[in-house]
């Protein structure tokens, strides 16, 4: 079990309110390294625990902040994919302030049906993007869109859009289950506006989970989409990664929380989606509408017990109120307990020793211990996204003893890039295995392609 110290609890106890919602953003190596090691936990092999950092390590709040007498500069938009009752579907894309969308509107409607034509011209354009769940019928599209493949519909940003709301885009279909939807900014299509902020012209790809809103009507707005009433088993088949709301005795459920976790679970799996050529997911558990599926489980003991114990304990009762799983299911598990003294912002269990490698068990992140709590109204890496997928990577199997730059600790130190990195964060652009040495695309046991967590083994991209 690895343990993330604060460098002094005095530390600690200064930071600002804002600090500590993005206290989950960092992992033990800081610790270590400021000579926090005697509020270390014992460890474990198998075990891995983050805990918050030093000030200097945390990353701002993803919403507008001042900071350093100016407003934050803007991230990237917001996105959305809705699937309406009626069957069709809905992206919704929101600049952050200080940005501006830039429509193809400007090019004249005769040109962007022009560029529309090819997929030269389409790559020139802001766009949205969905596989479909049927043959595209062409003629069903409105000027704007054209089919790009038998189950895929391209269509272009036509007008221009700014934070004040939220712009869409509407579409006839629904999409196919388990695929996501992708927003498109090319170089040209972003205008940045803040003061003093970086000049930005465009995004890579921006994924979003499809989601179904329950009710009927159209929508005009993402808002919370409603879960869907959908019929569920009665066993949770894996290999799967199942994520857990864990409401101890004395706690009610949060409103928002299940949305909130979903939400950012969708945002993890676009991150986990962009570190293969193939775009390969993590294998979820899901309702029948291909939603990821948010278990809230009641447990039998109260906060203060649970603080006062440890995740073995928190596992073991979430596993006992649980539905009953049918092969590799691993618990990632959101409970409102922990505290700073006592527990890690994030701890998981199995998945890295010879062992357990295609076994993981599950992760606990304790929200209280570190005040990193699932926020839907921000994106990858910030509220508990960047914990999240930290987690996840070491359920993946991440890293062994074999990884040439392991630090002993289930982390790695030869770039700030990585996103179990003991080292340090590069937040614009953290990856998995950014040098493919030391547990992806290693091509041995190390390798955590071989898990059968994942939708499909992912493959290498090229370069």
């Amino acid at each position: 079990m690895i343990t993330h110290t604060p460098a002094t609890r005095r530390r600690s106890r200064l930071r600002s309110k804002a600090a500590r919602l993005r206290s989950g953003v960092i992992v033990i190596a800081f610790a270590i390294a400021a000579g926090a090691t005697a509020n270390a936990v014992p460890a474990s092999p198998a075990e891995r625990t983050e805990r918050s950092p030093s000030r200097a390590d945390v990353r701002p709040a993803a919403s507008p902040v001042v900071m350093a007498g100016r407003a934050a500069c803007p991230a990237r938009p917001r996105f959305n994919s809705v699937i309406d009752a009626d069957g069709r579907t809905s992206f919704f894309y929101r600049p952050q302030p200080g940005q501006t969308i830039v429509g193809a509107r400007g090019r004249g409607t005769g040109r962007v049906r022009t560029l529309m034509t090819t997929a030269r011209g389409r790559a020139a354009l802001p766009r949205g993007e969905i596989t479909t769940d049927r043959v595209v019928d062409a003629s069903r599209l409105p000027w704007f869109a054209r089919k790009a493949g038998p189950r895929r519909v391209v269509a272009a940003i036509v007008a221009n859009a700014d934070s004040r709301s939220y712009a869409g885009i509407r579409l006839a279909y629904s999409p196919k289950a388990g695929t996501y939807a992708k927003l498109i900014l090319p170089a040209g299509t972003v205008r940045t506006t803040s003061a003093g902020c970086t000049t930005i012209t465009g995004y890579p790809t921006i994924y979003a989970q499809n989601i179904r809103r329950g009710g009927g009507g159209t929508t005009t707005d993402p808002g919370d989409p409603a879960t869907p009433t959908d019929p569920e088993p009665t066993v949770d088949v894996g290999p799967a990664f199942r994520l857990v709301l864990a409401l101890p005795r004395d706690q009610q459920e949060p409103p928002g929380a299940v949305a909130a976790i979903r939400s950012e679970a969708g945002a993890v799996t676009a991150w986990f989606a962009r570190q293969s050529a193939n775009g390969a997911l993590p294998r979820w558990v899901r309702t029948a509408s291909g939603q990821i599926d948010v278990r809230v489980v009641r447990l039998p003991k109260t906060t203060a017990e649970y603080t006062a114990g440890d995740h073995h304990g928190v596992l073991a009762d979430v596993r006992g109120v649980a539905r009953p799983t049918r092969g590799v299911v691993a618990d990632v598990v959101w409970i409102d307990a922990g505290s700073p003294a006592g527990q890690p912002c994030g701890v998981s269990v199995g998945g890295r020793t010879d062992a357990d490698a295609s076994r993981p068990m599950g992760s606990v992140l304790w929200e209280a211990a570190c005040d990193v709590r699932p926020n839907a109204d921000w994106g990858w890496p910030y509220g508990g996204t960047y914990l999240l997928a930290h987690e996840m990577t070491h359920l993946f199997g991440a890293a062994r003893a074999c990884a040439p730059h392991n630090d002993g600790s289930g982390h790695v130190t030869d770039s700030s890039k990585d996103i179990i990195s003991a080292t340090g964060r590069d937040w614009d652009d953290l990856r998995l295995d950014p040098g493919y040495d030391d547990y992806l695309f290693t091509g041995d046991e190390c390798d955590i392609a071989r898990s059968p967590m994942w939708t499909v083994t992912p493959t290498r991209p090229a370069g």
